[in-house]
């Protein structure tokens, strides 16, 4: 969206960045086992910090949501207007109603349609699931979020994953989830899932990229 704003005259302009852009590409390019997909995305990294070096000096203000962004902001691409505002979330809304978790319930919460999330999701369940199953054959993993990719959709295939597609309300499952997962290996910004999940009183097991 930052593009379509660019230029336009009218009053001062602010831009929302809900993650260092930039950032998300690396990771892709340092970590996909692929040699053509880290090339891919070694240039998309570039073209991006390029781009979102060059955006964020177009507007009045820039408004990054943890301090690390905003001190990336400002030591790698000099912006002086970057303003911190903490993410979170409605404590009250998702706070635990009562309804007790499903026994070895695993749930991982997230929108299927960005890539760190489904190849966080992949990664679970073909790496990680199995060893959970062979040790609990009773053990379910429920993927919730939105427009699932292909791929994300192909894992209900295997033995004890269900996957939710679009749901009106996550709180259901989050209440009846015995543990949450944030198995992320790519990500930025901050993980609003965790404090949904801390909200509703559920436990939650990450990776250090995905509690960063």
């Amino acid at each position: 969206m930052a593009r379509n704003a660019i230029g336009l005259p009218g009053p001062p302009k602010i831009l929302f960045q809900h993650n260092v852009e930039s950032e998300i590409y690396r990771r892709h390019a340092d970590s996909d086992l692929h040699w053509l997909r880290r090339a891919y995305m070694g240039l998309q990294c570039r073209k991006m910090r390029a781009f979102e070096a060059r955006a964020g000096r177009r507007f009045d203000a820039v408004i990054a949501v943890s301090e690390r962004d905003r001190e990336i902001f400002e030591r790698e691409y000099g912006w002086q207007h970057v303003h911190t505002i903490d993410t979170a979330v409605d404590i009250e809304y998702f706070q635990a109603c009562g309804t007790a978790p499903k026994r070895k319930n695993v749930v991982f919460l997230g929108s299927m349609d960005w890539l760190p999330n489904s190849d966080g999701a992949a990664h679970f369940a073909h790496s990680i699931w199995p060893n959970i199953r062979q040790s609990h054959p009773d053990a379910t993993f429920t993927i919730v979020g939105r427009n699932p990719t292909p791929m994300v959709s192909r894992l209900a295939s295997l033995s004890g994953i269900t996957v939710t597609d679009t749901v009106p309300d996550v709180r259901p499952y989050l209440q009846t989830a015995s543990v949450v997962v944030v198995p992320l290996l790519v990500g930025g910004g901050t993980r609003i899932k965790i404090f949904e999940a801390m909200a509703a009183s559920r436990p939650v097991v990450s990776t250090t990229l995905g509690a960063a």
